[in-house]
């Protein structure tokens, strides 16, 4: 075979290995459509706590409409972390309201948060205390660019009734 023969057959091999890996990511990306993938939970963990839902748990992140970007492992250290949070924060609150909560994830970076709620946020004790508390959730990382993680929690006045102090004495 000649150097020149070879060099063609060789230029064919590697178009057509980069031709088979562009049919692939096109065949991933079909398969993989919309603006966010959803984690899909069992029960048990998306009732954090009695009176508290986690009604969505997405994330996203541009170019890659298939998730690679982040680590399943991460994804569930980050919300398990979230849910304990949101549990301490809100399990005896009276009040009803949904929460948006939002990390951004990067590879060396901190996580940032953002957060949103379906009633007024400025002076909300409740609110506050809880975002001093999750903007502290920062040692979670994508693979590669930016990931954002999206929790929506759904919390409704609780079932818990206060501890009143006791009257009088003793029976």
């Amino acid at each position: 075979m000649s150097y020149l023969h070879a060099l063609f057959v060789g230029v064919g091999l590697v178009a057509t290995s980069a031709q088979v890996a562009d049919n692939q990511q096109a065949a991933d990306a079909a398969l993989c459509q919309g603006d966010a993938i959803s984690v899909y939970l069992p029960d048990s963990d998306t009732a954090t706590a009695p009176n508290i839902s986690l009604a969505q748990f997405q994330y996203r992140s541009d170019g890659d409409p298939c998730g690679r970007n982040i680590s399943h492992d991460e994804l569930m250290r980050l919300h398990a972390a979230s849910k304990s949070l949101t549990a301490a924060s809100f399990a005896t609150s009276k009040k009803n309201f949904v929460l948006f909560v939002k990390y951004a994830l990067t590879p060396d970076g901190p996580a940032t948060l953002a957060m949103k709620a379906s009633i007024p946020q400025d002076g909300n004790e409740e609110l506050g205390l809880y975002y001093d508390k999750a903007v502290t959730l920062a040692d979670y990382h994508s693979l590669k660019g930016t990931v954002e993680v999206f929790f929506r929690y759904e919390v409704s006045p609780s079932p818990l009734k206060s501890k009143t102090p006791s009257s009088g004495g003793g029976a």
